[in-house]
């Protein structure tokens, strides 16, 4: 009976001892009061690109590319990621490194250097990044690798330079003939404007140009009496004209704003609408398009 009641006085000792160490604590602000058995949440850290290169590898890219490894690389490929498109990449190795060995086998199978071209690819993607998120919907390492049949195509084939106006030609070239492919013409006209549609349709893909004429009359007029879905299609397809701008000479339908002058009327209070084409020197790509004159 003793021995009990000693326990139950040591029991109550610390239980007292624990109250009193909590009533000794200063109160808290109001909005301030805590748990004091609940575990703490560790606070969260916002990571900055350079904090997630640091932890991911040294900082400073070697200056002998070829003593690049491929986490190299993946940092080279992260860092011109967010130069190209703004955002983070975030590395991860277990995935990325074996896609930037495949790019580089694929570059030393064709008896180039392998470390200077695995780069020059990267580089290429990056000016390329918008018509690879089109085409893949992404715009990762795997997306960036599936795509490197046309940068064999364009650039390793050809010779041309990934900054060179015939590079950029070809690659205009190629991404109107994915959209012709895909059966709507009409997303031809909205994505690339009247002129550059006409012109391709009737040089590269050798359609008569009163027919094509005659359909585009056609399909704004159908367009202009739709809804707004369908206006805001005309809106795109007279956008593109004038952001596309200026164009060569020789180029099909470069008074289509007098043609279609009854349909242009609605948009000439449009922020983007312009009476004539921006002024300057056509872009060189556009040569791929009169067969390079």
């Amino acid at each position: 009976m003793v021995e009990s009641l000693k326990f139950m006085k040591a029991k109550k000792d610390r239980v007292q001892i624990i109250v009193e160490s909590v009533m000794s604590e200063p109160i808290p602000e109001p909005g301030q009061l805590i748990n004091p058995f609940k575990k703490q949440r560790k606070t969260s850290k916002q990571v900055s690109l350079d904090d997630m290169l640091n932890r991911k590898g040294p900082q400073e890219l070697p200056e002998d590319i070829e003593t690049w490894t491929n986490k190299n690389f993946a940092m080279y490929f992260s860092r011109a990621y967010h130069n190209a498109t703004g955002g983070n990449y975030k590395i991860t190795y277990t995935s990325d490194l074996p896609v930037i060995k495949q790019i580089s086998d694929f570059i030393a199978s064709n008896n180039l250097p392998k470390n200077q071209w695995t780069k020059t690819f990267i580089d290429w993607a990056m000016k390329n990044h918008d018509r690879i998120i089109q085409k893949h919907g992404y715009f990762t390492l795997n997306s960036v690798f599936n795509s490197i049949n046309y940068f064999y195509q364009e650039i390793i084939l050809t010779g041309h330079s990934i900054d060179s106006a015939d590079a950029e030609g070809l690659a205009l070239l190629e991404t109107i003939k994915e959209t012709e492919s895909a059966g709507n013409v009409t997303e031809m006209f909205a994505k690339f404007g009247i002129p550059i549609t006409i012109t391709y349709l009737v040089n590269i893909s050798g359609v008569d140009e009163d027919k094509i004429y005659g359909a585009l009359d056609k399909r704004l007029n159908t367009l202009s009496l739709g809804m707004n879905g369908n206006q805001l299609i005309l809106e795109r397809i007279f956008k593109s004209s004038i952001m596309s701008s200026p164009y060569p000479k020789d180029f099909a339908a470069l008074d289509w704003r007098d043609k279609y002058k009854n349909l242009t009327s609605n948009y000439h209070l449009e922020s983007w609408w312009r009476d004539e084409d921006y002024k300057g020197d056509p872009q060189e790509k556009y040569d791929v398009l009169l067969g390079g004159k």
